[in-house]
């Protein structure tokens, strides 16, 4: 309760609920953004959702692909909105670097990182209990940074054939870092993510006509570089764009112009991402036994 009410004196907000019932029927709002634990999100969209609330949720969406199923089902049974709160599909960026695509000829390799030691990670070792740490509570880098990855992914190229994941695991269990090894036609996609160390955030994508790359976290998509022919070319339509002004006037510019069209889109796509992260989950256990 302290909490939410300092919350709302710093941010002057004028209501606070602490009956999620009582919270839903309150008809002046439209929008619900749920940014609880990994594991309640399913069940919490799909409440907010029956009360007829859009719904915007945090990364991963959900647990597993068949709990996306069953929002998504019931957001277009229900004619709501339901939008991954994950950024990057917002970027004017990451359209232009889709198009570019096919400047490179047919891809051979692509390689995204996504490493940022966590501030919590010390005392993770150190034994106290951190949630994002908690393998029950679908901790780990492969629900944290790695979804980034897998959707930047299937945004460019779809699902994957063959999915593989080597995780680095941590005294209980839970996956620190990992490598996922996603297997494609003509290619193979590396997706490293890690919460126990730093590395060069980028994206890579090569091809046999030339290569795209991009030095920078990629769940924000700035500064992308094609080189082609000798030739250095910079794909940036919207550069130093504030990543959650973006996010949510786009979203706000989705529900108010009912683009449901534009909505299911992308979580169709937040769906072949989980479908991914499923197997990669799969395989770690394997690997585990």
């Amino acid at each position: 309760e302290k909490n939410g009410t300092d919350f709302c004196d710093r941010f002057g907000v004028n209501k606070l609920y602490f009956d999620l019932d009582a919270f839903l029927e309150d008809d002046s709002f439209d929008t619900v953004y749920v940014a609880l634990p990994n594991t309640v999100h399913c069940q919490y969209m799909l409440k907010s959702l029956e009360k007829g609330k859009n719904v915007i949720c945090e990364k991963p969406f959900t647990v597993n692909a068949k709990e996306t199923e069953e929002v998504i089902s019931l957001a277009k049974q229900k004619k709501m909105m339901i939008i991954d709160g994950t950024a990057n599909h917002f970027y004017k960026n990451f359209e232009a670097l889709k198009d570019a695509l096919r400047l490179v000829g047919k891809i051979r390799s692509v390689q995204i990182n996504m490493s940022m030691k966590s501030r919590r990670y010390d005392r993770y070792l150190n034994g106290e209990y951190i949630t994002m740490f908690d393998p029950e509570k679908a901790g780990g880098s492969l629900y944290d940074l790695n979804v980034i990855n897998f959707l930047t992914v299937a945004g460019l190229f779809g699902e994957a054939k063959n999915v593989h994941y080597y995780p680095n695991l941590g005294y209980n269990g839970v996956d620190t870092s990992g490598t996922a090894i996603l297997e494609y036609d003509d290619f193979t996609a590396v997706c490293i993510a890690s919460k126990d160390s730093d590395g060069d955030n980028y994206l890579q994508i090569q091809g046999e006509g030339g290569y795209i790359i991009m030095h920078d976290n990629p769940g924000i998509f700035e500064n992308i570089e094609l080189h082609r022919n000798g030739e250095t070319k910079i794909i940036d339509i919207c550069p130093h764009v504030d990543q959650r002004l973006n996010l949510f006037t786009k979203i706000a510019e989705m529900i108010d112009g009912k683009d449901y069209e534009a909505c299911y889109k992308r979580i169709d796509n937040t769906l072949l991402a989980m479908r991914m992260i499923d197997r990669a989950k799969e395989d770690m256990k394997r690997k585990c036994l």
